[in-house]
C-alpha cells in the first residue's frame, strides 16, 4: 500500500483548489491555442554501482565501481498541448546497437499553481564501464541483451507565486513569460526504478568486470520525496533564460538480489534528492523554440553498497501555436480539471 502514497499526494495537489489571478502584464496565456512541436533530445540514463564490502555476496572478489549507461541516447519526438494537458511521445534515433528497444511515454497537466507530470521509460540495451579503485584503469564490456531497466516517475511542482511567474513558460511553452520574475516552489515526487538481470549480469569468464557486481540479479527502489526549490526567469523582449533548483530528501525501500542467494535484500533509507532545470528560448504568439536541460539524481544505497541513478535530458524544441478547432474547445473546456 505504501507504494501508492506518492501517487495519492500528487493527485491531491492536482485536484485541490488551484485558482490564481494571473497578472497579464507578466504572463500571457493561450487558452484558445493548440501547441504542436517537434523535439530532438539527448538523454542519459545510467546507474553507478560500487560495493563497499563483499560480505552479502560471499565471493571475495576485488571491489570495483561500475557504470551502466543506456545505449539509447538520441530521441526524436512530437508533443501536443492544449489547455494545460500535454502529451508527448519519443522514438529512438537510428544507432549502431542491436536489440535496443526503448519505450518513452510522458503526460503532463499544468494548472496555475501546480505542474504535474507522469513518465514511464523502459531501456533494453546498456553498456558498462568499470573502474578499479586502485589502478583507476577503465575497461568496457558488453552487457547481455536480457539486461533491462524500468523507470517510472510521478511528480508535482507547487508554485508559490503563480500570479507573475509561469513555470510552464520555460519548460513546455504553454504560457509565455513577458517580464522577468521568480518564485519559490515545492516538489513532491514518487519514483520507481528496477534493473532486472535474468542471467549473470557480466559472466566471470568475460574478465571485463570481474567483481561482486557480476553476481547481482536485481536492483531497485521505490520511494517518495519532497524538495523545496527556487526558480527564476529573465526576459528580454521575446527571449528568455530560466533556471530552477530543488534540494530535498527521498524516503525509499531499496532492494537487490544475487544469483547465489534467492533471498531479496532490502533496506529502508532516507537519501538526498536533487533536481535541476535550465532553459533558454524564444517566444512569440505563434512560434516558439528553445533548449531545455533537466537533471535528476537519485541514490539506491545499502549498508554494503553504494549506487546512484542519473537521468539527464537536453532537448531542442521548435513549435507553433495554432488556433484550436471549435470541436476540440467544446469537448475539452468543460472538463473539471481543465484550468
Amino acid at each position: 500500500m505504501y507504494q501508492l502514497v506518492p501517487f495519492l499526494l500528487v493527485y491531491m495537489l492536482v485536484n485541490m483548489p488551484m485558482s490564481a489571478q494571473i497578472d497579464t502584464s507578466y504572463v500571457q496565456d493561450y487558452k484558445d491555442r493548440v501547441l504542436v512541436s517537434s523535439f530532438y533530445a539527448l538523454r542519459n540514463f545510467s546507474i553507478q554501482i560500487e560495493p563497499t564490502t563483499t560480505a552479502p555476496f560471499n565471493i571475495g572478489t576485488p571491489v570495483k565501481s561500475t557504470l551502466f549507461s543506456a545505449n539509447t541516447r538520441h530521441i526524436v519526438g512530437l508533443q501536443v498541448a492544449y489547455r494545460g494537458i500535454v502529451l508527448a511521445a519519443g522514438f529512438k534515433a537510428p544507432n549502431n546497437y542491436a536489440n535496443d528497444a526503448y519505450t518513452d511515454i510522458n503526460v503532463q497537466i499544468a494548472r496555475p499553481k501546480v505542474f504535474a507530470a507522469a513518465t514511464y521509460k523502459k531501456y533494453e540495451s546498456f553498456s558498462a564501464l568499470s573502474m578499479g579503485l586502485l589502478t583507476r584503469r577503465l575497461s568496457r564490456t558488453t552487457v547481455p541483451p536480457d539486461f533491462f531497466a524500468t523507470y517510472a516517475n510521478v511528480q508535482a511542482i507547487y508554485i508559490v507565486n503563480p500570479s507573475v511567474f509561469s513555470f510552464q513558460s520555460a519548460y513546455n511553452f504553454i504560457k509565455r513569460q513577458k517580464r522577468s520574475a521568480a518564485s519559490f516552489m515545492c516538489l513532491v515526487i514518487g519514483n520507481y526504478t528496477n534493473f532486472q538481470i535474468p542471467n549473470a549480469l557480466i559472466p566471470l569468464e568475460n574478465n571485463g568486470i570481474n567483481n561482486a557486481i557480476s553476481h547481482m540479479q536485481t536492483l531497485g527502489a521505490i520511494g517518495m520525496g519532497i524538495a523545496p526549490g527556487y526558480t527564476t526567469s529573465l526576459v528580454h523582449k521575446n527571449w528568455f533564460i530560466s533556471g530552477a533548483l530543488f534540494v530535498g530528501a527521498m524516503w525509499q525501500r531499496n532492494t537487490f538480489s544475487i544469483h547465489e542467494n534467492p533471498a531479496i535484500f532490502h533496506e529502508i533509507r532516507v537519501s538526498p534528492l536533487a533536481n535541476t532545470r535550465l532553459a533558454l528560448g524564444y517566444h512569440s504568439d505563434d512560434f516558439f523554440a528553445g533548449i531545455n536541460l533537466v537533471a535528476d539524481y537519485n541514490y539506491i544505497d545499502f549498508s554494503n553498497m553504494r549506487s546512484q541513478t542519473t537521468y539527464t535530458n537536453m532537448s531542442f524544441r521548435i513549435g507553433w501555436r495554432l488556433q484550436a478547432p471549435k470541436l476540440l474547445q467544446d469537448s475539452i473546456n468543460n472538463l473539471p480539471f481543465i484550468p
